[in-house]
């Protein structure tokens, strides 16, 4: 009983209550131990990208009858450690996750929650026996509808201690759901009954905050709420033995607790896991939210991982309608997907409202209990296709998951096509829906065969869990294809593979260069563990290779050795992308180098590693010097209050087209003149970045529940935030759906005159009077420069990064645009390179640019607006001017690799001659002298 000063009495469990009667409305204390403790895992790895996480729900998992679990058992603690189940021939339960080679499972609310009464008819198909548990009572209780006898507070808690221990001894750590952003019922919650009005987030007119949808959110941000939170993570932790934490919705809990509990968790366990649902929906400032541009503040003690969204879009396709992917047949996914690949490094176009400080903290996904399974959202994407071609995509998916940089997760039957009958929400649907139909793995054993073979080969090669960015970008190594195909090398010691995903519908050739190539993954197939037994790949004289549709393949070469280290292949030669002030250089070796990201101030910035050094060429061969590479974007948050300053961005890795790189194609406009050299040498292509695609906003979580026992759940998936659910309508659905069609590939060229240049009497565009009308999803969608950083009196380069599919389509069209720029805070239009009123755009290195004149005496911060012809936004950002005549000498210098090559060129002659002369005097007089 609580008394309050005015008289008043509230009858209360224990908010840090550990054991509960039936439906948790009293709290039980136990005098002595709480059962025996569980035993601690081994390590599992070093890095959070060693683990592979499958999710699942502790009444999904074994409540179907086709588990093969003992009837008492379903459903409950107990029935997940049951081993020697089947479902004919195939393993079930613990004995089917051993086989699949993970190192952790996730398991949904354990503890105790609102939603079931623990008392009633908890069988199969019963109504109100299931529910997945999003509705918070006691925190720190175990829940009593999984144990078999829900009347005794003991046994809940020594079952669920078996159930982890047993999860433990069969070598799989244990990650725990965890929702602490809101409650069941805040009326009668103990957090309410105990100091009203403190727990939780109230609007002006008193009402609670809502973020969540689901009638309250708490206030971490409160010291005993944090403090709450803390001490809760840290005692399952030790008393429980779980090894890490998934939190519900994390965008609604400030940084700074977040900071507190991985610091918690990691000084009980150094190999603990923490990830969450990053997504923005909370009113705190935006800096002290934890969503992904954020990411970067919690990356010390094992860094917090948050859900990628920009990836699970970018494969399967937005939503839940039938907004394609990159695996259903989606070409305007294939850089977005490439990007991630790479670990959605800050700078690429796909993670400009994503800010990681490494790979770890990307979890890598395309299924979770939320939405529409895989499976589930290929059906509504491709309502016509073949179960066979379903089946290839699910699998061609699955390859990407487990051979991205990051953290692989899956949801638990993800890998044999599970359905839940097309619900996109089934978090109180009932077993029909949510149960794991066991007999799946009988009917697609070969698909689950395939996903033992790609988690085995993620284990085997370190360099796909790479985890700096720096590591990622020196081992990992894109390989320039068409559209719908995705490639890249890795190197692991003395070998190098090549993966090649192909998400077309018909067999497709990719380049990857000469040589000799084994077979390790094919057709669907994985041929073995013994790489001597593996078939030779059939790779033609210029190394093409044709990848079977709907499929990936992985290729082994093992590399040549070289007689004379200081010998210059002319045949492999590559190409290094350097920073802008350093000279283009050409080095041996059968696989490109991958470009190292720039240092840069903050304690997260991945370290660069050494720049290679120039190899000494056979004779007088001077190489043809490169153009220096475009700098990466630093992502822009939304409007609101600004984070602060993280990692410098990683550069976009250069594309290895196998081994040889063929010459580049010419651009439109006046191309510079080579450098002279007394040999030809061949040019290597310029490094294309991958072509911008549309970046996904972070999303809400879908599983919110009522706030009231007797409110429906509403119906929020992750495409909208709860903001956008009152205007959901029918406009903005096919709106979406129109935009994921002029997403798919890009439109083939036509017979088209060039456009006109606009005549000096054409009138300009008339610009947005203040930055207040720019669009704010624009925002971020230009660079100009390093870091935004532009200097005045000079022509300046900008890149744009994300823009429409209508002005991409006539760019790529009509090979040129012309546009206009504005600088601000007034309008003022910015001139061409050549004066002109207008700017030209045109596609260099696979992204779109144009060049402008800054005005001198411009310092500060400022905004540039793009816009066409006819005023329409097209892309802006915000930058930095400076007006330092060393750094317009600098800008001169480096818009021009020719200008550093004749220097270097002139230098290197001068040396060697006044080297001669030297030589000569010094001969002269020991002449003399004799």
């Amino acid at each position: 009983k609580v008394h309050f000063a005015d008289g008043a009495v509230n009858n209360s469990p224990d908010p840090y209550a550990k054991a509960a009667v039936r439906n948790g409305m009293r709290s039980v204390v136990f005098g002595g131990s709480m059962a025996t403790p569980v035993t601690r895992m081994a390590s599992f790895g070093k890095r959070p990208t060693d683990a592979t996480i499958a999710e699942m729900n502790i009444r999904d998992f074994s409540i179907h009858e086709s588990s093969g679990v003992d009837v008492a058992k379903r459903g409950k603690y107990l029935g997940v450690i049951e081993s020697d189940t089947k479902n004919g021939s195939k393993p079930t339960g613990l004995d089917y996750l051993k086989s699949l080679g993970i190192t952790h499972v996730q398991i949904m609310p354990m503890y105790d929650f609102g939603s079931v009464n623990e008392a009633g008819d908890l069988s199969y198909g019963k109504s109100g026996a299931q529910n997945w548990g999003y509705d918070p009572i006691n925190y720190n209780v175990p829940e009593g509808s999984y144990a078999s006898d829900s009347a005794n507070p003991a046994t809940r808690i020594a079952e669920l201690k078996q159930m982890v221990d047993g999860l433990h001894k069969a070598g799989l750590r244990v990650i725990m759901d965890v929702v602490y952003n809101h409650v069941y019922n805040a009326q009668k919650n103990a957090f309410g009954q105990t100091v009203p009005g403190y727990y939780f987030r109230y609007n002006d007119d008193g009402s609670f905050t809502n973020g969540s949808g689901c009638g309250n959110d708490t206030a971490s941000e409160r010291k005993m709420m944090r403090k709450y939170i803390v001490d809760s993570v840290k005692y399952w932790a030790k008393e429980y033995g779980i090894d890490g934490f998934r939190f519900d919705l994390m965008g609604l809990i400030d940084l700074e607790t977040m900071k507190e509990v991985r610091k918690a968790v990691y000084d009980i366990d150094k190999n603990s896991i923490i990830l969450g649902e990053g997504w923005d929906m909370s009113q705190l400032p935006y800096g002290n939210r934890t969503i992904q541009p954020n990411a970067y503040k919690l990356a010390d003690n094992n860094g917090v991982a948050f859900f990628n969204d920009s990836f699970r879009d970018a494969v399967k396709g937005k939503g839940d309608d039938d907004v394609a992917g990159l695996v259903s047949g989606n070409r305007g996914s294939d850089n977005l997907v490439m990007q991630n690949l790479y670990g959605c490094q800050p700078g690429n176009s796909s993670c400009t409202d994503r800010h990681y400080a490494n790979a770890g903290q990307t979890v890598q996904y395309v299924e979770a209990h939320d939405n529409l399974n895989l499976y589930d959202k290929l059906k509504k994407s491709l309502p016509h296709e073949s179960e066979e071609n379903l089946k290839k995509r699910v699998m061609l998916a699955n390859s990407l998951v487990m051979f991205a940089h990051g953290m692989p997760f899956f949801e638990l039957g993800q890998e044999f096509l599970r359905s839940k009958n097309g619900n996109k929400n089934s978090y109180n649907a009932g077993d029909s829906d949510n149960s794991v139909k066991w007999d799946l793995v009988n009917k697609n054993s070969d698909a689950v065969e395939y996903f033992k073979a790609l988690i085995k080969l993620r284990n085997e090669i370190p360099a796909l869990r790479d985890s700096t960015y720096s590591d990622v970008n020196k081992n990992m190594h894109w390989i320039k294809s068409s559209d719908g195909i995705n490639a890249f090398s890795v190197d692991a010691k003395d070998k190098t593979y090549v993966f090649i995903f192909n998400a077309n519908s018909s067999e497709s050739t990719v380049n990857i260069g000469k040589g000799k190539y084994h077979v390790h993954i094919a057709d669907g197939k994985a041929n073995g563990d013994d790489a001597s037994k593996f078939p030779e790949a059939s790779v033609d004289d210029s190394g093409n290779y044709k990848v079977s549709a709907l499929s990936t393949a992985v290729l082994v070469k093992v590399a040549e050795k070289k007689n004379n280290k200081n010998s210059i292949d002319l045949e492999k030669v590559t190409e290094y992308k350097l920073h802008p002030a350093d000279v283009s250089e050409l080095v041996n070796g059968t696989v490109n180098p991958a470009p190292e990201p720039s240092p840069a101030p903050g304690p997260v910035n991945p370290q660069p590693g050494p720049q290679p050094q120039p190899q000494p060429g056979p004779g007088p061969v001077t190489p043809t010097p490169q153009p220096p590479a475009p700098a990466p974007v630093v992502p822009t948050p939304a409007p609101g209050p600004q984070p602060q300053p993280g990692p410098q961005p990683a550069p976009v890795p250069a594309p290895t087209p196998g081994t040889v790189n063929p010459a580049p194609a010419p651009q439109p406009g006046p191309q510079p003149s080579p450098s002279p050299a007394p040999a030809p040498v061949p040019t290597p292509q310029p490094a294309p970045t991958p072509s911008p695609a549309p970046a996904p906003q972070p999303q809400p979580s879908e599983h919110e529940t009522p706030a009231k026992p007797d409110q429906t759940k509403p119906d929020q998936s992750k495409t909208e935030t709860p903001a956008e659910q009152s205007e959901q309508s029918a406009p903005a659905k096919s709106e979406q759906s129109a935009r994921a069609k002029s997403e798919q590939s890009a439109p083939a060229k036509s017979e088209h005159s060039a456009p006109t240049k606009p005549a000096e009497s054409t009138p300009v565009p008339v610009a947005p009077k203040t930055v207040q009308q720019l669009n704010p999803e624009l925002k971020g969608t230009l660079s100009v420069g390093n870091n935004n950083v532009a200097t005045a009196g000079v022509v300046n380069s900008v890149r744009i990064n994300l823009v429409n599919s209508e002005f991409i389509e006539r760019l790529q069209r009509d090979g040129v645009v012309y546009a206009y720029a504005y600088i601000y805070s007034s309008p003022r239009l910015l001139k061409g390179a050549d004066g002109s009123k207008f700017v030209t755009v045109r596609m260099v290195n696979g992204k779109p640019q144009f060049d402008a004149q800054f005005p001198a005496g411009y310092t500060g911060k400022h905004t540039v607006v793009l816009v066409d012809e006819k005023g329409n936004q097209v892309a802006w950002t915000d930058i930095t001017v400076t007006n330092n005549a060393v750094s317009q000498q600098l800008h001169s210098l480096s818009a021009t690799g020719s200008n550093i090559f004749v220097v270097t060129a002139v230098c290197s002659i001068l040396i060697a001659a006044a080297s001669v002369l030297l030589l000569r005097i010094k001969s002269h007089k020991r002449y003399r002298n004799s």
